[in-house]
């Protein structure tokens, strides 16, 4: 709480207000920084560097996993987790000149992270902490619920990405 000029009393912001205010501000940046655009071309080109090798590892997986064994749920996550990578390194090396698809891309990459982080500790502590006795507990939240988690926060990420970055112009 603090106490303005004028004698008024204000409380200070919640987190949540902190965080509208961070994605009210990340949605109304000019579509032009101060930053040349050469100054991604390194970055560009080492996430085209990442990326293909990356999309043919994806590929391999998903070939092996569904095609002969069959859809499986449990390998899925870590199948689509490698894809979304993938994606994001391809989008970030096509179009990572224009502001607009690089703040979707934080967006993206943000959702994935914090979503994927928190898919992972629910999976990998909850089961230390529900059966201490579970040998494998832990092994659910390395290939279950935190690849599932990236997905899902990725997918999250760009739908508020787009929404947030629709005024921008291209």
């Amino acid at each position: 709480m603090t106490t303005s000029e004028h004698g008024t009393t204000t409380f200070l912001p919640l987190p949540i207000d902190l965080l509208s205010a961070f994605f009210e501000e990340m949605s109304s940046i000019p579509p032009k920084l101060s930053a040349p655009q050469n100054s991604y071309r390194l970055v560009r080109i080492f996430a085209l560097v990442v990326a293909i090798p990356l999309s043919i590892f994806t590929f391999w997986l998903l070939l092996i996993n569904e095609l002969r064994v069959g859809f499986n749920i449990f390998g899925s996550g870590f199948d689509l987790s490698f894809a979304v990578a993938a994606f994001i390194c391809w989008w970030f090396a096509l179009r990572g000149e224009y502001e607009k698809s690089r703040v979707r891309m934080m967006f993206t990459l943000l959702g994935a992270l914090i979503v994927g982080g928190i898919g992972f500790a629910a999976g990998f502590f909850g089961p230390i902490i529900f059966t201490p006795k579970s040998n494998q507990g832990p092994l659910l939240g390395i290939f279950f619920t935190g690849p599932l988690g990236f997905v899902a926060g990725a997918i999250i990420g760009v739908t508020v990405g787009c929404i947030r970055t629709h005024k921008i112009p291209d």
